[in-house]
């Protein structure tokens, strides 16, 4: 302000200096705001990639970027009132002007109001550019818009495309799930069909068993029913006994201490290798029982194993043939194909 009073100190007397020196201020106020906006749109147009500054041209690839489309639309939208504010001032100071040229005409000081008119001409010229500047900035933010909202919709569209392509392998994993399952409902069948089918061969092995032991008890019955009298039958025929003997003399001889002296022993010895056998066969079923629950524990964890490597290798949830060799009974039911 004080640098243009003294640049036209000279012309102090013209009634309309005061007027041109404030628009003057206001005149390049505008123009430092169309400067920044200016600035401001260059970085804008750098941050979308869609500029003239560079070559060769790159555009903007969405996947590599981290670009904030909600801050560009704010900035531009803000660059934009700002532009069409000092256009407003702009042309409100055209016609300021205006009116500082009519007075000026009306001077009683030819001399210098011919001098201040031709200055108020310059201004007007700069303002008339300025307003070129900012119709072109307009411009640039309603392309730079455009573009933004274009790579908003690019980005959208594929992050849709990328959805799709998710839930498509969603539905084709669900899919090989549901086949998997109903591969393995197919071999819990077979292996129920298969336990059914031992089921009923225990139960006929047991039928047997119950048979041979009603036999056996029958064969006990008889034995236990005639041993006494066997054995009675047997000691009186030993030649221990004198039934002939005259009245008076003894029917047992002094022999048949012997017979005691052999049959008790001999009787003691088969009765403690019996108990010895069947503590025996006791511990022999204890450690079969034991082999076969590890047996079983073990034929557990090869199903688990072949099961889990079953879903894990994609084999459509068919057993193989490495399966079968692991110990599989029901591979060779229709279930190994």
């Amino acid at each position: 302000m004080h640098v243009i009073l003294r640049a036209l100190h000279e012309y102090v007397d013209v009634s309309m200096l005061l007027p041109l020196a404030l628009a003057q201020v206001r005149f390049e106020v505008a123009e430092q705001l169309v400067t920044d906006a200016n600035l401001a749109m260059i970085e804008l147009e750098q941050q979308t990639g869609h500029h003239p500054y560079i070559a060769p041209y790159t555009p903007l690839v969405l996947e590599d970027t981290n670009i904030d489309f909600i801050h560009l639309t704010k900035e531009l939208n803000s660059t934009s009132t700002q532009v069409g504010i000092t256009q407003f001032r702009l042309e409100a100071l055209l016609l300021h002007l205006t009116s500082i040229e009519d007075e000026l005409s009306a001077s009683t000081l030819p001399i210098q109001a011919s001098h201040l008119k031709q200055h108020t001409h310059f201004m007007r010229s700069q303002i008339q550019n300025m307003l070129l500047r900012i119709n072109h900035l307009n411009r640039k933010a309603q392309n730079q818009l455009s573009v933004v909202y274009n790579l908003m919709a690019q980005r959208d569209s594929q992050l849709n495309i990328q959805i799709a392509s998710d839930s498509r392998d969603m539905a084709i994993a669900a899919k090989a799930d549901l086949k998997a399952n109903l591969q393995v409902a197919q071999d819990s069948k077979n292996i129920a069909a298969a336990a059914k089918s031992d089921s009923a061969a225990m139960r006929t092995v047991a039928a047997a068993a119950k048979r041979d032991s009603s036999d056996m008890k029958s064969i006990a019955f008889v034995t236990l029913a005639f041993l006494p009298g066997t054995f009675i039958a047997a000691m009186f025929a030993m030649p221990l006994f004198n039934w002939q003997a005259a009245s008076g003399e003894p029917i047992v001889t002094a022999r048949f201490a012997i017979y005691w002296a052999v049959a008790l022993p001999l009787t003691f010895g088969v009765l403690g290798t019996w108990m010895l056998l069947m503590r025996k066969k006791k511990r022999e079923a204890r450690d079969d029982g034991e082999e076969f629950d590890q047996q079983a524990r073990s034929m557990s964890g090869d199903l688990e194993k072949m099961v889990k490597r079953r879903e894990g290798d994609g084999s459509n949830g068919r057993w193989t043939v490495d399966d079968q060799a692991m110990g599989a009974p029901w591979c060779s039911q229709g279930v190994l194909n």
